[in-house]
């Protein structure tokens, strides 16, 4: 791995990963188990299901399972106050395979645009506040549906340069309850709704009992429209030369895809009702 993407990749991890020295010994990440589904069911912005499955663009690396622990790092950033469930694949043998179909017409092509192909690459696949904290009560309760951001990253993607793969829109469409940004999440980077809206993706948290072994766990669905108006598109990514806060884009591309992430251990997110 070059020493560019020590700098470039890694800093997208750097905020997810840094502890307060105060907090080091008292705080614990939540080990999780990760699996990236081949397929992906279809969804409404109401959060039912829309009938049908699409191919996955965002998979595994011929193994869709990815344990904490097992050459890989998969947590829920407590100590980092974000919430964001994070599959972090920069190092190590593990990686990550985007599918990556033609950009959308008229979303910005240039030179940068990696072609239509299948890249298995080291990366990061990042759902933003899969606990929803912040949400308020009365409005979301411990098993109701919810929209969040994802951003992937993905290293030396095309012409040794390395890419994040940006599902970070503005405006909430759905009529579900918007996780918040959290602790040092970053703000959407310019660019990243432009010509398109980017797409939310789906969390469906699901019922546990700590007593019967059943840790909380969510199902993570990127199948959403990115628009209720005029011409829509499925589950819109926006492709950024990283780090992303350069601005510098390479098209929009539809990237469906869909994750079950599993808590590893038992622990109360704190849901609102809960």
């Amino acid at each position: 791995m070059s020493f560019r993407i020590n700098l470039a990749l890694l800093s997208i991890a750097a905020t997810l990963l840094t502890v307060p020295a105060a907090n080091a010994a008292k705080c614990t990440d939540i080990p999780l188990r990760v699996t990236l589904h081949e397929t992906a069911v279809l969804m409404n912005l109401d959060g039912t299901a829309a009938g049908g499955t699409v191919a996955s663009a965002i998979v595994g690396d011929g193994n869709d399972v990815y344990t904490n622990g097992q050459t890989t790092g998969a947590t829920i950033k407590f100590c980092s106050n974000t919430y964001d469930a994070v599959l972090n694949l920069l190092v190590g043998k593990r990686k990550l395979t985007a599918i990556l179909p033609s950009a959308i017409p008229g979303s910005g092509v240039t030179t940068n645009t990696p072609p239509a192909s299948s890249y298995t690459v080291n990366g990061l696949f990042n759902v933003n506040n899969i606990i929803c904290q912040g949400c308020t009560p009365g409005t979301f309760g411990p098993t109701q549906p919810f929209v969040t951001r994802v951003n992937v990253g993905l290293s030396v993607l095309f012409n040794g340069n390395d890419y994040g793969m940006q599902f970070l829109p503005i405006t909430n469409i759905s009529t579900l309850t918007m996780a918040p940004r959290t602790g040092n999440t970053p703000s959407t980077p310019p660019g990243a709704n432009s010509p398109n809206a980017a797409s939310f993706a789906l969390v469906m948290p699901q019922a546990y009992n700590c007593s019967q072994g059943l840790y909380p766990s969510w199902i993570v669905r990127g199948t959403l429209l990115n628009a209720t108006t005029g011409t829509s598109y499925l589950q819109v990514g926006t492709l950024f030369l990283s780090p992303a806060t350069n601005g510098i884009t390479a098209g929009q591309f539809s990237m469906p895809f869909e994750a079950q992430i599993q808590a590893l251990q038992c622990f109360n997110p704190g849901y609102p009702g809960n």
